[in-house]
């Protein structure tokens, strides 16, 4: 009997593993692990500003096969100029549907991907594309498993923003174009219920949301040494830690903002930055003061064992971002039993207890996320209560074999009603 085939479509995937990428790897690794043939369709991109800026850094390699897993990426075309983005947003704003939706903001160009979505003759059995605002992926996806007639489930990873706020970031996520598309999806998989409750706001029929959730394998998470992390960079003292990318929405400004007001008043401890440097970042810290560098070290990318060591290491970790839709660093903070500081934005008022296994600031708000971070360095026994509570959290209800049972399980369900409903159709009429 030949294996049932699915197609996963992902705007980034495999080396890069950020928050969405891991997601969808450890989906399809579960996948291959329940006896289907995986397919995992991508760009060409590796900094995610090489979307809109060439200068960035892009993966050149187009197809591999990876632990039994099928890579196949396109190429992002790009032009820095007016005439490219004005051509665009001419195109988003016909009447016509496919250019609508696939030439749309953000306004990204995928020709490659287009034409294999328009004219692939290969029958997968079910496909799984995300994310959002990414509509140039997931309208193809979608249309491709219309017209092959198999079942289409879309995985938005909606960032729902800050709350109460004219500018809380759905207008980007949940617009009437990415409202529509998720009405014709068979299934939707979620990361948190208030990001299902937020859709179900938007009019979608609430049988076809599932909440799935992210996780992680405890045993590929531990093994950091913290030792060996300050033998490495030279620390003594206590270490404030931040992972993502180094960029405004994940409130990496304001943690040195309020890292500032902390030295300032005496309070030593190292802040330590680990993940890519995005341009508004690095703009914003070219012009902090030469004292400032001096208790700053700024990594950008690193081997997991770096950062294994830095997570064992830290005294805190803080990631204040209102670009969430779930969070797995926070996660792996908690595995070190390491308490964490995340922002009143997107899903994170779900995935931490305020005061019980972390604290929780409006976003930007530097005066109180200083507070806190003095608060945690201050008082270890409060700190290591929060880490402990946020440890045993995720043991119980946040990890890689929960959340891939749940997929697995609506990848079969709809398998299985695909399948009734062709031997129904086939059935002699009395």
């Amino acid at each position: 009997m030949d294996k049932k085939k699915i197609l996963y479509v992902i705007h980034r995937s495999w080396p890069y593993l950020g928050g969405a990428e891991r997601l969808f790897w450890e989906w399809a690794k579960s996948s291959r692990d329940a006896g289907y043939d995986v397919t995992i369709f991508t760009t060409d991109v590796w900094d995610i500003e090489y979307f809109h800026d060439r200068s960035k850094r892009r993966i050149e390699i187009s197809e591999e096969e990876v632990e039994g897993i099928k890579i196949k990426r396109f190429k992002v075309i790009s032009w820095p100029s007016k005439v490219y983005w004005g051509a665009l947003r001419t195109l988003s704003n016909t009447p016509l549907k496919f250019f609508s939706f696939t030439f749309g903001y953000p306004y990204i160009f995928l020709p490659g991907y287009l034409w294999k979505m328009i004219f692939l003759r290969e029958k997968f059995d079910l496909v799984n594309a995300g994310v959002f605002p990414h509509l140039f992926l997931t309208y193809p996806a979608l249309q491709y498993a219309k017209r092959m007639k198999i079942p289409s489930v879309c995985t938005p990873l909606v960032h729902l923003g800050e709350p109460h706020t004219s500018n809380n970031g759905t207008c980007y996520f949940l617009s009437t174009k990415h409202v529509e598309l998720l009405k014709h999806f068979d299934r939707i998989a979620t990361m948190t219920h208030m990001e299902k409750e937020a859709i179900l706001r938007k009019g979608i029929d609430e049988k076809k949301i599932h909440v799935i959730g992210a996780g992680v394998t405890p045993d590929e998470v531990w093994g950091g040494n913290g030792a060996r992390f300050r033998d490495k960079y030279k620390i003594r003292g206590k270490i404030v830690l931040q992972i993502s990318t180094q960029t405004h929405e994940k409130g990496s400004p304001h943690v040195i903002e309020a890292m500032k007001i902390l030295w300032q008043r005496g309070i030593e401890a190292t802040l330590i930055l680990i993940g890519q440097v995005m341009n508004d970042f690095d703009a914003y810290f070219f012009h902090q003061p030469s004292w400032v560098y001096e208790k700053v070290i700024v990594l950008d990318y690193i081997d997991e064992e770096i950062k294994k060591d830095a997570l064992d290491a830290c005294s805190v970790f803080v990631m204040p971002s209102k670009a969430e839709s779930f969070g797995i660093v926070y996660l792996e903070a908690w595995l070190y039993k390491k308490p964490v500081i995340g922002a009143y934005a997107g899903a994170l008022s779900e995935m931490i207890q305020n005061g019980k296994d972390g604290f929780l600031v409006p976003f930007s708000d530097i005066h109180m996320l200083s507070e806190y971070i003095r608060l945690l360095l201050e008082y270890p026994t409060l700190a290591n209560a929060m880490g402990q509570n946020g440890y045993l959290k995720v043991l119980k209800q946040h990890t890689w074999d929960r959340s891939c049972e749940k997929i697995q399980s609506l990848y079969e369900g709809l398998l299985a009603h695909g399948q009734d409903q062709n031997r129904n159709r086939y059935q002699p009429h009395r």
